[in-house]
């Protein structure tokens, strides 16, 4: 199909989901990449480019490709719940509770969400306050920087 249309997005995607089953993920990145590139707008393709690009380990491919999954249909729950983990997964637990937040209201019954939360909540609650507390620091001048230089300038005049 490839050879009589090479712009036919749903042979590419077919492909790329042939080589993803075959665990060649290099091959069904490039084919279901090549199907999102000739149709942006379906989200199927886009799903299963994240996925790969999970598997593949680059989770920032795969938290745009989720994101715009959720983009072309914000009750995607399975682009909802694998945006989070990705967040949770990276330790930004803020942004993790939030998505999984939203995945409660396309599924209130979620258990994945519900789970995750609780989780968040109990052990990692802490965490949230405490890179809440490093960006206002890192907002802030830098003191000891400042303060270096003045302690230069003071030197220089001595």
């Amino acid at each position: 199909t490839i050879q009589l249309d090479p712009k036919f997005a749903p042979a590419y995607y077919g492909l790329g989901l042939v080589l993803y089953n075959n665990k060649d993920l290099k091959g069904a990145y490039k084919n279901f990449k090549k199907a999102v590139k000739l149709n942006p707008h379906v989200e199927s393709y886009h799903l299963s480019l994240g996925i790969t690009c999970d598997k593949l380990k680059n989770n920032q491919c795969a938290a745009q490709q989720y994101g715009r999954t959720i983009d072309l249909n914000p009750k995607n729950i399975e682009a909802i719940i694998l945006l989070a983990n990705i967040y949770f997964e990276s330790k930004q637990y803020e942004n993790a509770k939030e998505i999984f937040e939203m995945a409660l209201t396309v599924d209130p019954n979620n258990i994945i969400a519900k789970e995750a939360i609780k989780e968040i909540e109990t052990k990692h609650s802490g965490e949230i306050i405490n890179t809440k507390a490093e960006e206002e620091i890192n907002a802030q001048p830098d003191m000891k920087k400042i303060d270096q230089e003045e302690v230069d300038k003071i030197n220089e005049e001595i």
